[in-house]
């Protein structure tokens, strides 16, 4: 039986992508998620014979790439504010089975040099290798706020 015990698990995410523009307010493109994922667990059990305990301690990486097809979506107003609508879809057995990402921002030039953007960002991800023991399952989707402040040169 399961006494008490720790979980961590870090993520990087990694991107490199080339858009076109299509229309004024529409470009699409491709691109490379490369991602990073460090897993590890410590866990104290009550053993029943004996009445002790003991700790069992795994840890586990994976990196993976996944290609992408990228479409984004910008709207400026008054040359202060800004709206932008991204989302990208990938995978394809390559890396993950399927990754899929949806973002919307509002930015707001305070000049030339300075802008801070809002905004929520959701991605999954479905990735799975091996089997039976040696098998690693990461089926995952991701969402929370964004709050950038930028510098332009």
């Amino acid at each position: 039986m399961i006494n008490s015990g720790t979980l961590t698990a870090t993520q990087l995410i990694w991107e490199l992508s080339g858009l076109y523009r299509i229309l004024p307010f529409l470009e699409g493109g491709v691109g490379l998620r490369a991602n990073n994922l460090e897993i590890g667990a410590d866990i104290i059990r009550n053993v029943i014979e004996g009445g002790t305990t003991n700790l069992l301690s795994a840890e586990n990486s994976e990196f993976w790439i996944d290609p992408i097809f990228i479409a984004r979506m910008t709207k400026s107003l008054k040359e202060k504010w800004q709206f932008q609508f991204r989302g990208d879809i990938g995978g394809f057995d390559i890396g993950s089975s399927l990754t899929w990402q949806l973002q919307g921002y509002v930015s707001y030039r305070f000049s030339k040099l300075f802008q801070t953007t809002v905004g929520y960002r959701v991605i999954g991800m479905d990735y799975d290798k091996g089997n039976g023991a040696d098998r690693f399952s990461y089926d995952v989707d991701t969402s929370g706020p964004l709050l950038r402040f930028g510098f332009n040169l």
